[in-house]
């Protein structure tokens, strides 16, 4: 007697040779094919994070709105001067959320004329655009109200295409974006969610087969599939018990339950790939490498690098666009500000400490700011250049002057030396008269000091009483002849003097 076996899977049951074709695909898990960004953004924790975190990145960056060169508005405090952009930071994230999903962006142009009044985002899958062999885009074609419209380039749709090496320049929109790139990555996640949930909803059973001895009749063996049905399946019915004959059916389980999930270098490695994708530092995405938010696992240099690497790329792809097909046709021109962020405020402390020390090593301050990655503009260079030549030329004079031989000793006449000797024994006498307290006046005979300078000598011995009244006379007196209006007045003092001595006496 032929046995027959029933597949279950916790929710349905089926007997395998009365449909052979439906069991098997039920078991293999008939997967959904009909997978894109749209799907996997909604359902994914860890795309949708990446996503935000980059429109975030793009929407919170600073800019500026030039007319000309004056600046005309800020996004710290944006007055919506030009008129058609009343939120631009929803409308950032916006562009830079559909370009992180989908290789395309559009932007519809509302218009009174040749006025526009506003900038309105648009969904990209709704747009097609019409590339002709030699002219390129020539026009967009866009369902409005379930009617085919036809749009002009720029002049009603902005529009933003992800670069592809598959497609040419005026192919029309590539094929790539870093949200298909991580598709594969995002399936994989997808899948071991849905298998987690369908695995609850069987009531926790893994997939079973059963086999019946015999050959049931067809009313019994619907009778057991009902019974399979509707005392296994269901998260209610997994813990009320059941009593089955062991020996008219026997289970075998093929399926596999939660413990295939332990393995978390499957999740973790789609959860790279997904992170690598979109450009995202595994810290930034809250990954199981860190050690918590505030821990030693977010490291500010990740937050550097993110800016650096992704948003900023993204913000010049984004800048360009909107100058090119808005803003520089109306002579405005918007230029975002990265390095006014905080991020990078913290990294050009780094980079001063860091410029500090190479110049204190000796290496000059252009080479060092170069090296350290500063960017100069050409009035700022030519400045540095100029100060740094002007430093060299002193630096080149101080280094000569220092390297520059000693001037020989000054040849002394000899008839000088004589008067500098008779100088230095006039001196010692006026010096001893002192010491002993007599007047330092004293004559002193000699053939090589000129008279002149004896009789100054003489006039201020006259009226010298210290020592260093006395060695003062004897220390230049060519150079630094005595006053002569000083000696009268001395002179004139004492003579004053006696005379009161006298008259009392």
């Amino acid at each position: 007697m032929n046995d027959k076996l029933i597949y279950f899977d916790g929710r349905k049951s089926i007997e395998l040779d009365q449909y052979p074709n439906e069991a098997w695909r039920w078991l293999s898990g008939n997967p959904d094919t009909t997978t894109s960004p749209r799907n996997y953004f909604k359902s994914i924790p860890w795309l949708y994070r990446g996503v935000e975190l980059r429109a975030q990145g793009v929407a919170s960056m600073p800019f500026v709105l030039y007319k000309g060169e004056t600046e005309w508005d800020t996004s710290n405090d944006w007055q919506n001067k030009i008129g058609f952009l009343p939120n631009p930071v929803m409308l950032l994230w916006l562009i830079e959320a559909c370009l992180t999903l989908e290789p395309a962006c559009y932007l519809f142009r509302e218009r009174a004329g040749s006025l526009t009044k506003r900038i309105r985002y648009i969904l990209p899958d709704g747009v097609e655009a019409k590339i002709d062999p030699l002219l390129g885009l020539t026009e967009f074609k866009r369902m409005v109200q379930n009617v085919p419209r036809t749009f002009k380039p720029i002049e009603d749709i902005i529009y933003f295409w992800r670069a592809d090496p598959y497609t040419e320049q005026y192919g029309g929109p590539g094929s790539v974006s870093p949200g298909r790139a991580a598709l594969m990555a995002a399936g994989g996640l997808a899948n071991a969610d849905e298998f987690v949930a369908g695995f609850f909803k069987r009531g926790a059973i893994k997939a079973t087969l059963f086999g019946v001895k015999g050959n049931p009749n067809p009313e019994e063996r619907l009778k057991l599939e009902d019974w399979l049905t509707t005392f296994m399946s269901g998260v209610r019915n997994a813990f009320r018990p059941k009593v089955i004959n062991a020996d008219a059916i026997t289970a075998t389980v093929i399926g596999e339950g939660l413990e295939s999930l332990e393995d978390k270098n499957l999740t973790g490695s789609k959860r790279e790939d997904i992170s690598t994708a979109l450009g995202i530092p595994q810290t930034k995405l809250f990954s199981s490498s860190a050690s918590g938010l505030g821990g030693g696992g977010v490291v500010s240099e990740d937050d550097v690098r993110f800016y650096k690497e992704t948003i900023e790329p993204e913000c010049m792809l984004i800048g360009s666009v909107l100058n090119e097909q808005i803003f520089n046709p109306l002579g405005y021109r918007l230029d975002f500000q990265p390095e006014t962020l905080d991020v990078f405020q913290e990294d050009e402390s780094q980079r001063a400490g860091s410029l500090s020390q190479l110049t204190s090593a000796g290496i000059p301050l252009l080479m060092a700011m170069d090296l350290l990655g500063y960017e100069l503009t050409k009035e700022q260079r030519a400045e540095l250049e100029l100060s740094a030549a002007e430093k060299k030329e002193k630096a080149d004079k101080l280094t000569e002057n220092l390297t520059k031989p000693p001037a020989p000793p000054e040849q002394v006449p000899p008839e000088d030396q004589e008067m500098r000797e008779d100088m230095k024994r006039w001196e010692r006498k006026a010096l001893k008269r002192v010491k002993a307290g007599q007047a330092a006046y004293c004559e002193f005979d000699s053939e090589h000091i000129p008279a002149d300078v004896a009789g100054r000598i003489l006039g201020g011995l006259k009226v010298a009483q210290t020592i260093d009244e006395v060695k003062a006379l004897f220390a230049e007196p060519i150079l630094a002849p005595v006053d002569s209006i000083f000696m009268l007045a001395t002179e004139l003092k004492r003579a004053n003097d006696y005379l009161l001595i006298s008259s009392a006496s």
